[in-house]
């Protein structure tokens, strides 16, 4: 099969990661590959041998002469695209460039656009004008169905493909803790506004009397200023570090397993997050929230907590979390088994096969 792909390789996060994964994926199952990346910057576009082709779009273009720069190249990936005549169209995450691209290959290609958060805009004009270009939609977990069948009308069919993330390193395995000493939480991405770090600081200061238990952070990003603020305000100096970027490969491994759990007080936009799939496939057990797709990773699983966004609800979960990890009842080898069985690369790899063999008829069964 020949498939179209075009997706944003702007940072390492969940959505440019799995565009990498996928676009090798595809080459590997042996469809031919045109990916199209969208960044500034060629760092996480994907690597592929020839005959797959890959081009980046630049994802900002400010002076007069980068817009002409990026104008010739549209019109160069056009005249590629109509040349390349895909059997598969697939768009990850969206953009004004996915929908102009379906409409100009029109019925003679199937096509479909992946939706990575969740709760999008009611009417959101973007997502309205892709689902009128695509010809169906995909969540990357159940739990974002709804929500987005609610905000964005559409008769296409709306199905669901999981997003593909790194393999663990082997060898790795979070350590249950101890029966005395600090309990150690750790939170890794960026810092960002709907990731909810500061209502959770002001959580973990409601139960400082209550739990034994430091909270480093690991990332950057635009809260950073804030984060360090709210600390400073809740006297947690103590207890809570900002660790600033973090590494990866098996330096991450070995940083995140670590740890005793993993903190996610995500409070919008989240889709499933790569991060919850990383602590589980080493054991890490975690605290996050019902956000997005969140609670699909929680459903038979014991060694994870989910709870409302709230500070109330995460003032709670931290206690039981730290009480749960105290009295033994995670259970890391447990949680890998977990992992293995819902999440692992080829469980996720056998779903794309099944879609790729009948696309249409894959869409139309889940519609």
């Amino acid at each position: 099969m020949r498939v179209l792909l075009i997706g944003n390789c702007q940072g390492a996060g969940g959505g440019p990661t799995h565009f990498q994964l996928l676009a090798k994926f595809l080459v590997a199952e042996g469809h031919r590959v045109f990916a199209l990346g969208v960044g500034d910057t060629d760092q996480y576009l994907p690597q592929l041998e020839p005959p797959a082709e890959v081009l980046r779009i630049p994802q900002t273009a400010t002076k007069l002469w980068s817009k002409v720069v990026k104008g010739g190249l549209l019109l160069q990936v056009r005249n590629k695209v109509l040349a390349f005549k895909p059997d598969l169209f697939i768009g990850i995450g969206y953009g004004n460039s996915y929908a102009y691209l379906a409409q100009l290959l029109g019925k003679n290609t199937f096509s479909f656009y992946q939706e990575l958060i969740t709760n999008p805009p009611y009417k959101d004009p973007l997502r309205m004008r892709l689902t009128e270009a695509f010809g169906a939609v995909a969540v990357q977990s159940p739990g974002m169905k709804p929500a987005f069948v609610a905000n964005i009308p559409t008769d296409k069919p709306v199905g669901c493909l999981p997003c593909f993330s790194f393999s663990p390193a082997p060898g790795f395995r979070a350590n249950a803790p101890s029966e005395r000493g600090l309990l150690r939480l750790a939170y890794f991405g960026r810092l960002a506004a709907n990731k909810g770090l500061p209502q959770f600081l002001r959580a973990f200061a409601q139960v400082q009397g209550q739990v034994e238990a430091t909270f480093d952070i690991h990332g950057g990003g635009p809260e950073s200023e804030l984060i360090e603020q709210t600390i400073a305000k809740l006297q947690l100096g103590a207890a809570v570090k900002l660790c600033g970027p973090y590494p990866g490969g098996v330096d991450y491994a070995r940083l995140l397993s670590s740890y005793h759990a993993l903190v996610l007080p995500s409070i919008d936009a989240e889709g499933l997050p790569l991060v919850l799939l990383e602590a589980m496939s080493y054991g890490l057990p975690y605290l996050s929230t019902t956000i997005g797709a969140i609670s699909d990773s929680a459903r038979d699983n014991p060694d994870v907590l989910v709870v409302e966004p709230e500070q109330e609800q995460l003032a709670a979960g931290v206690v039981t979390l730290c009480t749960r990890l105290r009295a033994g009842k995670t259970d890391p080898a447990r949680l890998q088994t977990y992992y293995q069985e819902h999440y692992s690369f080829e469980v996720m790899a056998q779903e794309w096969r099944t879609m790729l063999a009948d696309p249409p008829g894959y869409f139309a069964r889940q519609a």
